[in-house]
């Protein structure tokens, strides 16, 4: 049973062609799953399974270092056959998570894509076939064109983050024309804004966390030491203390605002946070009164109501939004 389970793990760890395994990174992931195997061992059961004609591995030894594939026939072969519900969360995972996930493995995942597509044209009578066309995911905000990010930086990142490496970076700073050398950042995670991606990593021997943005990066190099993580740090702490908000320093605040109706009827359905109340007036306006952080992230969504709102409390906030619309007053009274 072991020797089965060793070699069903060797097939799953082989590409499609024209990519390639060799078998000193075979031997790697067989160790790792607490196999103690030779490459001389591997290289004989994977010739073995070769020769057996059910399972069609090529073996290229056109150029170093050498290694195996699944012909290009049958690099959809699975074990079990993929069934219209796994080809359905496929193309789905594929439509709205592949910018999500590292270069190698949207690379690896592939062919499955591309068969499960074949799987859901071939079902009849059936819902399923027709899902993907049924779903889309809806911007609420004005959709902005994603910026250009050069592939072998994007793949660099990535692979660094996956394998908690060190990285050299020549980044350009916003406002700044020409790039500085970072000559050793610890990258710590990824983070998706909209159409933005930033990597979130240390310089050097520091432990503050900085945010890079990936299209700003003109050249990525990973470097052979491992990164450096801070104690105690996790993607999902720094986030959760408002680092992508964007804090004004103010900390928790009691935010009393007051909406037009029609303007402010969705917070009825979706829980704004820190919310302590969410009423109508007798004047038939919205009032929410909540506990918040005071942050440039929320200052923009009031912003984005217009006339729309009037902030009531903290005076704070009130005098900045206040001094917003002189200005706002002066632009367009100037013609």
């Amino acid at each position: 049973m072991d020797k089965l389970h060793r070699q069903w793990l060797m097939l799953t760890q082989i590409p499609p062609a024209p990519r390639k395994i060799d078998c000193a990174t075979m031997e790697e992931i067989l160790r790792e799953a607490g196999y103690q195997v030779s490459r001389r061992t591997i290289q004989r059961d994977l010739m073995k399974l070769a020769a057996s004609e059910v399972f069609p591995l090529i073996y290229d030894d056109s150029s170093t270092p050498y290694g195996w594939s699944w012909a290009k026939d049958g690099a959809l072969f699975n074990i079990p056959s993929m069934g219209p519900h796994t080809a359905l969360t496929l193309l789905l995972a594929d439509r709205y998570l592949a910018g999500m996930l590292p270069p190698s493995t949207r690379a690896s995942l592939q062919p499955y894509i591309e068969n499960a597509g074949k799987v859901l044209d071939k079902l009849s009578g059936t819902d399923l076939r027709t899902w993907p066309k049924k779903v889309r995911v809806a911007p609420r905000n004005f959709p902005l064109q994603p910026p250009e990010f050069k592939t072998e930086v994007l793949e660099a990142v990535f692979e660094a983050v996956l394998r908690e490496q060190k990285l050299a970076l020549r980044y350009r700073r916003r406002n700044e024309t020409m790039a500085r050398e970072y000559g050793e950042i610890n990258p710590l995670g990824l983070v998706f804004v909209d159409t933005l991606i930033y990597l979130v990593g240390t310089v050097g021997s520091h432990d503050t966390p900085l945010q890079f943005l990936l299209h700003r990066m003109e050249e990525a190099t990973i470097l052979p030491q491992g990164a450096v993580i801070p104690a105690g740090f996790t993607l999902k702490g720094y986030l959760d203390k408002g680092e992508f908000s964007y804090p004004t320093g103010e900390g928790i605040i009691r935010l009393k605002a007051l909406f037009v109706k029609e303007e402010a009827a969705y917070l009825f359905e979706t829980r704004f946070p820190g919310e302590l109340k969410l009423e109508e007036t007798e004047e038939g306006m919205v009032l929410l009164e909540a506990e918040v952080e005071d942050s440039y992230h929320l200052r923009r969504w009031l912003m984005g109501f217009g006339a729309g709102v009037e902030v009531l409390e903290p005076e704070v906030l009130r005098d900045d939004f206040r001094e917003m619309a002189k200005q706002l007053r002066r632009i367009y009274n100037r013609r």
